[in-house]
């Protein structure tokens, strides 16, 4: 696993292009959820966002479909394994530009790493990088990386954070409804709520990239709509299929791509903050009440696993070893627990965005329960409330299908989410626990690293703040033939779209 320590890209050859052998046609992704904004380092890194993201920016590189794989982008070379050293440096491309036509430099970068930095900002990102002390452009096309301590993470961290444009860095407005970036993408209109549609950009540094000349992205919430949509022409593609209407889909000749290498986690979240769900063995009662093998085969139709803990199994470093929940629930103990444990004295409130698969799980829960006398009452808000009641941590329970930061290569969930210096959800921090995050950071042998996050993971079913009840599998719907298209490794971050033609 360790490899070179550290390093400094040094400069090479890439492909220029400007978008030249741009096909005719529209790529047509429809969506079941509205971004709620634009910015591609903004406070939410919903699917909806990451998807439109992925298409209109670049990083300085990105997840290949391997853990510990990544592809250079605004670097001139993947980096190394691990970085040793407390300071690096990483060299740019010099033959890139910005939608505008106007070039990228290393003070983009700079700008972009300081406002996710920046606590006030509220980057989603920042919580991943706390690591970094700052980041400073030495050159037009060097940027030298201070970090505080050494970490083994560091790479994985920076790869999902797209680069904007130092002018629009600060710029809130802009990059909520018009982010400039350097992408195969730009975006030509966008009606909040509605569609983004986006367009080759002319100046993007692979030749022949983008292979279709338009990219739609149609909001359709209705899952019956969106199955019709693809079977009859009008979409090119989806990620949120509904999992009951597999079948149908590849009975009318729709390509159904199945992903179990990048499984989603289907979770939520307990606010310990609250003194009424402060008692660990009432959420542990909760979590062995559940019925697993339900959600599985009712919600997910069976596309997805048993889940164990709110790390995804394909995470760096995950210990198969740790299984405590079966399929069934075991009703014996968690009554055991309950008994033991001091409870809410009025019902529970469990949120959750709006979408049927959330409503279906939703319901067996609070079923659930019912039968081990808990009362849960469900709450479905759009994803603005939903996340703002989240950030301000005045929810009961928060439910989230997470098909982000879990697929291979991602920084394990447990270094940012239970770090007492960045923590927003776990709220049972110990000096133990962040003792086992500065080693797995700073291991230098691969038993170390392992060790502390098994750890972790220990550390997150016997305190049971953030519950799994499955990992359900990655899956597209292809409703045209296409060429060179190949279903995402990484779980809704489409990269394979821009290379995509009709056949």
């Amino acid at each position: 696993m360790f490899g070179a320590g550290a390093f400094a890209l040094s400069a090479c050859g890439g492909t220029s292009g400007g978008g030249g052998g741009t096909k005719a046609g529209a790529f047509v992704w429809e969506s079941s959820a509205a971004p709620t904004l634009l910015n591609p380092i903004g406070p939410t890194n919903s699917p909806q966002v990451k998807r439109v993201v992925s298409w209109i920016s670049s990083g300085l590189w990105r997840f290949g479909s391997n853990p510990g794989e990544f592809v250079a982008q605004l670097a001139t070379e993947n980096p190394p394994e691990r970085i040793s050293d407390k300071v690096f440096t990483v060299q740019l491309r010099d033959d890139v530009k910005w939608h505008d036509g106007s070039p990228f430099t290393a003070e983009d970068v700079q700008a972009t790493f300081e406002a996710v930095l920046d606590e006030a900002y509220g980057s989603t990102y920042r919580n991943r990088v706390l690591a970094l002390d700052s980041v400073r452009a030495t050159s037009d096309y060097e940027v030298e990386f201070t970090l505080k301590t050494v970490d083994n993470f560091i790479v994985n961290e920076i790869a999902p954070i797209p680069i904007v444009k130092a002018s629009q860095a600060r710029s809130v407005d802009d990059l909520n409804s018009k982010p400039l970036g350097t992408g195969p993408y730009m975006i030509e209109s966008y009606t909040s709520g509605e569609s983004i549609v986006l367009v080759a950009n002319p100046h993007y540094y692979e030749d022949g990239v983008p292979a279709t000349e338009k990219l739609t992205y149609n909001v359709v919430p209705n899952d019956g709509t969106r199955t019709i949509d693809l079977i009859n022409g009008t979409a090119t593609f989806t990620s949120d299929v509904s999992p009951g209407d597999v079948e149908l889909l590849e009975r009318e000749g729709v390509t159904v791509h199945v992903q179990s290498s990048a499984p989603t986690r289907h979770y939520f979240y307990i606010n310990t903050t609250k003194p009424e769900l402060g008692d660990k063995l009432f959420r542990q009662a909760l979590a062995f009440a559940i019925n697993r093998k339900q959600i599985v085969d009712t919600v997910w139709r069976g596309y997805a696993d048993i889940g164990q803990t709110s790390t995804s199994p394909k995470s760096v470093y995950y210990d198969t070893s740790l299984a405590p929940y079966g399929e069934e629930p075991d009703l014996d103990k968690a009554r055991s627990l309950l008994a033991q444990a001091k409870k809410p004295s009025k019902p529970i409130v469990l949120t959750m965005l709006q979408g049927s698969q959330y409503a279906a799980a939703g319901t067996i829960l609070v079923e659930n329960w019912a039968e081990l006398g808990v009362d849960v009452v469900l709450e479905q808000l759009d994803a603005g409330a939903a996340s703002e009641k989240l950030r301000g941590k005045t929810y009961d329970m928060w439910m989230l299908i997470d098909y982000l930061g879990t697929g291979p290569g991602y920084m394990p969930s447990a270094i940012a989410d239970y770090s007492s210096a960045g923590s927003l959800f776990s709220g049972f921090t110990t000096p133990e626990v962040d003792a086992a995050i500065e080693t797995a950071r700073t291991a230098t042998t691969d038993e170390e690293l392992q060790e502390a996050m098994k750890y972790l993971l220990e550390v997150d079913i016997d305190q049971a703040c953030q519950i799994a009840m499955c990992y359900p599998h990655y899956l597209e719907a292809q409703g045209a033939k296409l060429n060179d298209y190949e279903p995402s490794a990484l779980g809704n971050v489409p990269y394979g779209v821009p290379l995509a033609s009709f056949a």
